[in-house]
């Protein structure tokens, strides 16, 4: 059969030459169009979240104004709000079907955050994420956060104290123990509104906590507060709500569904009234989507129109040539020739020619990247520490980084093409010779 697919390319040379043309450029494209999506969504889904959210919900809660039913001017003082809103997490702690709570005021991180750059010396800088949380809080057993010293993990849970992600400690202290050390210690320059931070104690660190799902880590400082500092940036925010965790057996999605009513009906919420209850997976992702959008949704719109236009590219090149070779497949069934044959043939031959054109749109690439000096590897966001060579080799390494996207687009190429040249044929299949051949 290998013999007579090379026949058949030759025979229909000029709509093969089309479709070796057509492919050549499809795969040159793809390349680099599979290079900048999946360098960083493999980075993204390699990186473990460092976060359990399986079983975690977030009540949401809006705050009554006057004129609206309901309303009490004796809960409207700063002392009120903030009394009747951490009752609300009292409450939570006594149901038995609540494992952990913690007040939360932005995700999906459990306090404000903002940036801060550390300047180790006058040419090295480290971006990191700082955010709150309450000094007593049990937000590190409701998130899954995984204590990595002390090594007994007993926290000094105190104010004016802070405690760094993993990645943060190997880069300001690489090969000895943070605890105990200030910021002063790993380097003498920083932000002006970040002085605070060069005399607090690190008294933890923790392992890595990606910020959001479809980004990478980023260096991570906590700050200990106490619960009034943390309520005002509650209400500089006006997002009132509080994350919790159910017990292992409780039917998470039942409870969280009568929530609501149960705090509402045993009063006591001041001018709170429960909004909503969702999974903080959820809140997490609709937060995502309800911002900026995804960082990444031009370029996995631009995949879906490249395999789309692919698609509709090979399906018009094979049923032109199938509308050209109609006659032969006729005279081949009349004479007793197998549907899945011919099938299989016309399968054979556009995979030789995807086949030949990858291979020569693998050394484009390669000219491409090499004559234009291109870095195919490495960082792919501005505020992120690097990734090890050694943990993810197919990034750094650039023979395994190029393969790797090259079996990508192969593999997409093949499953594309497949499909386009199967769907003419079979339609041609199951016409009868005999209107086949009074055509011709």
């Amino acid at each position: 059969m290998i013999r007579q697919i090379f026949k058949q390319i030759w025979f229909y040379r000029r709509g093969s030459a089309w479709l070796f043309a057509e492919l050549l450029v499809i795969a040159v494209v793809s390349w680099f169009v599979v290079n900048r999506i999946w360098n960083v969504q493999y980075r993204v889904h390699a990186i473990p979240d460092g976060i359990d959210y399986d079983g975690v919900y977030v009540l949401s809660l809006d705050e009554l104004y006057p004129g609206q039913y309901g309303y009490d001017s004796t809960y409207d003082t700063d002392e009120a709000r903030m009394e009747n809103f951490f009752r609300v997490g009292d409450r939570l702690r006594q149901m038995p079907q609540i494992q952990s709570q913690a007040p939360i005021s932005m995700t999906p991180c459990l306090g404000g955050r903002g940036v801060m750059t550390i300047f180790l010396d006058s040419v090295t800088m480290v971006n990191t994420a700082v955010i709150q949380r309450i000094c007593g809080a049990e937000d590190f057993r409701l998130l899954g956060y995984r204590v990595l010293l002390p090594e007994d993990g007993e926290l000094v849970d105190e104010p004016n104290t802070i405690l760094i992600s993993e990645d943060l400690a190997m880069t300001l202290f690489p090969g000895v123990s943070p605890i105990g050390k200030t910021l002063r210690d790993a380097a003498d320059g920083y932000v002006q509104e970040y002085e605070y931070y060069k005399n607090s104690k690190i008294t933890g660190v923790i392992a890595n906590v990606r910020m959001s799902p479809d980004a990478e880590n980023i260096p991570m400082l906590i700050e200990n507060i106490h619960r009034q500092e943390y309520f005002e940036a509650i209400v500089f925010n006006e997002e009132y709500k509080y994350a919790f965790r159910t017990v292992p057996g409780v039917d998470a999605e039942a409870f969280a569904a009568e929530l609501g009513r149960k705090l509402e009906s045993g009063g006591g919420l001041g001018n709170y009234r429960v909004r909503e209850v969702v999974s903080y997976r959820e809140m997490v992702e609709d937060r995502i989507l309800s911002g900026s959008m995804d960082r990444l949704f031009l370029w996995k719109a631009l995949r879906i129109f490249l395999i789309i236009n692919v698609l509709l590219a090979v399906v018009s090149i094979s049923w032109l040539r199938m509308e050209e070779r109609r006659g032969e497949i006729s005279v081949r069934r009349a004479m007793g020739g197998s549907g899945w044959r011919i099938l299989a043939q016309n399968i054979g031959e556009i995979w030789i020619m995807t086949a030949a054109a990858a291979l020569i749109a693998s050394v484009v690439v390669i000219n491409i990247i090499v004559l234009g000096k291109m870095d195919i590897v490495g960082e792919t966001e501005q505020f992120m520490l690097p990734v090890t060579r050694e943990l993810y080799p197919l990034l750094f390494d650039p023979v395994l980084h190029f393969l790797a996207v090259e079996g990508i687009v192969l593999g997409l190429l093949l499953v594309v093409v497949t499909v386009a040249a199967a769907v003419p044929v079979l339609l041609a299949l199951r016409q009868s010779p005999v209107e086949g051949l009074r055509d011709e």
